[in-house]
């Protein structure tokens, strides 16, 4: 539900099964053998494989 209704502000994103995240709070992306984002509150979360393109997509848009 939370997913749906937050859908038309283009700042938050399911990045795993059990996260959605509000992308302007993303500190960083790291890649290794796993994805994860580091938050501004250096909490870390895990990323989806199959979602890794879309989301490097989102952050670039919000960057410019």
């Amino acid at each position: 539900k939370f997913e749906t209704d937050l859908k038309p502000f283009n700042e938050f994103m399911r990045v795993h099964r059990s996260h959605l995240v509000n992308l302007h709070k993303v500190a960083r992306l790291i890649k290794g053998e796993k994805y994860y984002l580091e938050m501004s509150d250096s909490s870390i979360i895990p990323v989806s494989r199959k979602i890794v393109g879309e989301l490097n997509l989102a952050l670039d848009r919000l960057a410019v």
